[in-house]
């Protein structure tokens, strides 16, 4: 049934057009199709949030150390809208159509920013990085310092390495010590957001928003302050900004007297993920160097038995 669609959600939506398109004819209906909505921008509170889908629970993965690595291409726009600016748009679409005089056509409005406007994923990333060293949070698995990979199958060896063999690990050192294991299940989880993500983060959308531009302006100038749908010249540093700590302390209830000690904590966790980085670089450069020898013996032994081979084929070849 979904047809290529990332999920039930997307499909729902389809479904409904389709059915609205077909026997909704007669009535006043807007259609408005809001982008990814993320934090707000202004109401009621800068970067207030409340649910945990779409990249806000894939942001707390990636700041509690768990998520290293998702597939996206950097230099597509990142198509998100602050959610105070779609349900503003929302309310002036439905206010605009109640005064239209064409009652019996459907209306649709894409609820997003221009392309020219937004930052790329790989800018909203590495500023959000950026944001999260300077504002972390209180508890967290490992350093974070995942990345983007624009190739899938470099994404799928660091999931496998770095999302699944140390979740395995992790579980297995719980069950021994008598506790719940619960690392795969949060990976299985992570997995099924990326993947959903992904379906729109791997491609370059361009939808076009003429009407949602044009939304604001047939309000007088007090609705266009209280009903705000302008999006240009959005600061997207300041507004990653306040999205990081509005997660914080709305979705996580963490107070902003935990950050010092968050931090201390991060410069922990950053000294033990290089120790063990090095460590490893170390101990694979070890037993190269221990088995180069016997390596190279090995190697050399097939090239001369092989030369041998074909220096006796030539001389038969050549006696013929």
């Amino acid at each position: 049934l979904l047809n290529g669609l990332p999920n039930t959600y997307a499909y729902s939506k389809a479904l409904t057009e389709d059915l609205i398109c077909r026997y909704g004819k007669n009535l006043p209906i807007v259609i408005t199709r809001p982008s990814i909505v993320t934090a707000a921008i202004k109401e009621p509170l800068p970067g207030w949030i409340e649910g945990i889908n779409g990249p806000t629970g894939l942001m707390i993965g990636a700041a509690r150390g768990i998520i290293r690595s998702m597939h996206c291409n950097p230099q597509y726009s990142s198509t998100v809208i602050p959610v105070d600016k779609a349900i503003n748009g929302m309310l002036v679409a439905g206010y605009n159509r109640s005064k239209s005089k064409e009652k019996e056509s459907i209306e649709f409005y894409n609820l997003c920013i221009s392309k020219k406007e937004l930052f790329s994923w790989g800018e909203s990333i590495e500023t959000g990085k950026r944001f999260f060293y300077e504002f972390p949070l209180s508890y967290a698995l490992w350093y974070p310092d995942g990345s983007i990979k624009k190739s899938y199958y470099h994404h799928l060896f660091c999931v496998i390495f770095f999302h699944y063999i140390p979740a395995y690990l992790i579980d297995f050192f719980l069950t021994i010590f008598g506790r719940k294991p619960f690392m795969i299940h949060v990976q299985n989880k992570i997995s099924t957001g990326l993947n959903l993500l992904q379906y729109y983060t791997t491609k370059d959308w361009d939808f076009r928003n003429d009407h949602f531009q044009r939304l604001s302006d047939n309000l007088s100038q007090t609705d266009q302050e209280l009903f705000d749908t302008s999006l240009s010249q959005v600061n997207w540093e300041q507004y990653i900004r306040g999205y990081i700590i509005g997660m914080r302390t709305y979705i996580l209830g963490e107070d902003e007297a935990t950050i010092p000690k968050a931090r201390r904590m991060l410069r922990r966790l950053y000294i033990l993920d290089r120790f063990t980085t090095y460590t490893f670089y170390v101990l694979a450069f070890w037993f190269l160097w221990l088995n180069l020898e016997g390596f190279v013996a090995e190697s050399d032994a097939i090239i001369r038995s092989s030369l041998q081979i074909i220096y006796k084929d030539y001389n038969k070849t050549v006696h013929t």
